[in-house]
């Protein structure tokens, strides 16, 4: 019988890990929100600084995560926490100036020293009024300056005239000054600048000049993200979904994106997120849902959370995709800011049903019937969990279920603060009913082990020793050792 019981737990295990191995991530995600000190939902953005600090920018402020406390900072903020504006758009690591470089929305652009978490240059826009109406959008950075696309082209910041840079257009041949830009990605020494109505540019940052344009790519419209890839190709995440752009060596900007076609229907129109990790494969956001691909084999597997719960809440809607130096995964969600280790977990965590209430807390076993049910006695109930649909469903609340088995006959033997029973049909009853030896006597079972095919050992919790049982001949002896 025991060999019987372990094979079904091996079966179960094994059901786990086919269904949620399919084309499926299950990552252990760790959530920070507002209850846990976030400024603000919505995380538009994720670097990480040379110390190994999180920043992460919201629609309410600037956040530096430590791994258990957010540092904030905002426009309300008056200390050397404050910032030009709240709602953050862009940000950069600036490792010679020892700085995080942050845009904020109709704010201007800041600088906070990431060794002193304190703010240290601050440009207010809306106090110059020739910059007023424009909007910064993103930062890239060539040659130790950091350059600042907007909705009236380049901009840069230059140290030439002391400490405190001074805002200037960039150089006329790369300054694309009736452009707006949405976001610019670094490629060595070729900057390609995704312009919202006049398609892609590609600078020449060291010539400064332009060495290719494409004026409207195949379904390229707003540009959300964009990264350079290992194999020299631009992966472009927007309103017009995934595209797949290169340089040829005449200097011409061909669309790709035919090799993407492994992914039509996957993903929707719009493409929030795309990251590269080191493997090569590569990290991508809808709607929706995250997905990551490889394009050497041109598979795909989604990102779901190792829980019994709906993603939808946190993962389903992810706007910006990290991961740093220590191959942690960041996502900016919009329930806030969320992390996993990147690697799969070998465990799956269930601890209450997506279309339930009930939630299993502090459990002592559980008890694998079958491949569809499984028994599991806690502290606040016995819990019924199918294995193929998740459901899990507290049959008995209000009392510790400390055991479960399976006798000769089938039945399934439970043990709860008031004594033993056997359950049918999601009733308790009196195990005396079924087996004559127990009448008159309490027992409270938390352990047992088949010593043969009809003998049983029953550990007890209620002080009555070990009970040696034979169910087919109706009898059962009590061993107990008294301490001295």
């Amino acid at each position: 019988m025991l060999v019987v019981r372990l094979f079904l737990l091996i079966l179960l295990i094994a059901w786990y890990g086919k269904a949620f191995s399919q084309n499926v991530l299950r990552y252990q995600i760790n959530h920070v929100s507002q209850n846990e000190g976030l400024s603000s939902t919505y995380v538009r953005k994720i670097v990480q600084d040379p110390y190994g600090f999180i920043w992460a920018g919201t629609q309410d402020g600037l956040n530096r995560y430590d791994g258990r406390r957010n540092i904030i900072f905002n426009k309300d903020n008056r200390n050397k926490h404050t910032l030009s504006g709240s709602d953050i758009r862009d940000l950069i690591v600036d490792t010679i100036h020892h700085s995080i470089w942050v845009i904020t929305s109709y704010g201007g652009i800041d600088g906070i020293d990431y060794r002193t978490a304190s703010t240290w240059f601050q440009y207010d826009q809306q106090r110059d009024p020739e910059m007023r109406s424009l909007v910064f959008n993103c930062f890239f950075s060539f040659g130790g300056r950091i350059y600042i696309g907007s909705t009236a082209g380049i901009f840069t910041l230059d140290f030439s005239a002391g400490e405190r840079p001074v805002l200037i257009p960039a150089a006329t041949s790369i300054r694309l000054k009736q452009q707006a830009i949405d976001r610019v990605v670094l490629q060595e020494q070729l900057a390609w600048v995704f312009t919202r109505s006049d398609g892609v540019f590609v600078m020449d940052m060291q010539k400064e000049e332009v060495a290719g344009h494409a004026e409207s790519p195949e379904a390229l419209f707003r540009t959300l993200d964009a990264c350079v890839l290992k194999n020299g190709k631009v992966l472009v995440a927007g309103t017009g979904g995934l595209q797949l752009l290169e340089l040829d060596p005449d200097n011409k900007i061909v669309l790709k994106s035919k090799q993407l076609n492994f992914l039509n229907g996957v993903l929707g129109q719009i493409v929030f997120s795309c990251f590269q990790e080191k493997s090569g494969r590569i990290w991508i956001s809808d709607a929706k849902k995250v997905i990551r691909i490889d394009l050497s084999d041109n598979s795909y597997e989604q990102l779901s959370e190792n829980t019994s719960l709906p993603p939808e809440d946190w993962i389903g809607s992810v706007y910006s995709i990290f991961i740093d130096r220590q191959d942690n995964l960041w996502l900016g969600c919009h329930q806030g800011l969320a992390f996993a280790k990147n690697n799969v977990s070998p465990f799956y965590r269930m601890y209450q049903s997506a279309t339930s209430t009930d939630r299993m807390e502090h459990l002592y076993y559980i008890d694998p019937k079958n491949d569809s049910i499984t028994y599991a006695g806690g502290q606040n109930g016995l819990y019924l969990i199918n294995n193929k649909t998740g459901m899990i469903r507290n049959i008995k609340p209000g009392i510790n279920y400390y055991h479960s088995f399976t006798d000769l006959k089938g039945n399934s033997i439970v043990s709860n603060d008031k004594g033993s029973f056997v359950i049918k049909n999601d009733q308790l009853i009196p195990l005396a009913n079924f087996y004559k030896e127990f009448a008159g006597r309490q027992f409270i079972f938390n352990s047992h082990a088949w010593l043969s095919d009809s003998v049983i050992a029953l550990g007890t919790r209620n002080f009555k020793g070990v009970i040696i049982w034979q169910p087919v001949k109706g009898y059962f002896v009590c061993l107990t050792i008294i301490l001295r």
